[in-house]
């Protein structure tokens, strides 16, 4: 359903929903893309390369979430805050 909301341009509901799962169910696996994407197209790209990088580490793949992260860092106009969290995940 979450996938249906952000095609159908309601990123934020969608966040919102993936949300209140990840709150209703900690041990379950968030479905990563799914989050980031909503992220993403809510205006939270940092965020949404956050996500990825702990998808990504999750599995194995460091290199790609050091890239992400870096990524991440590069975007215009980071607030301080948004850049620690950042910097402290690499």
């Amino acid at each position: 359903y979450a996938g249906m909301l952000i095609q159908s341009g309601q990123a934020k509901q969608a966040l919102q929903m993936l949300r209140r799962y990840q709150l209703d169910n900690p041990n379950a696996n968030i479905p990563y893309g799914l989050m980031a994407d909503a992220q993403a197209k809510s205006g939270r790209l940092a965020d949404a390369y956050q996500t990825r990088a702990r998808y990504l580490e999750s599995m194995g793949d460091y290199q790609g979430a050091m890239l992400q992260l870096s990524m991440g860092l590069r975007l215009p106009k980071l607030d301080t805050d948004t850049k620690e969290k950042l910097q402290a995940q690499m």
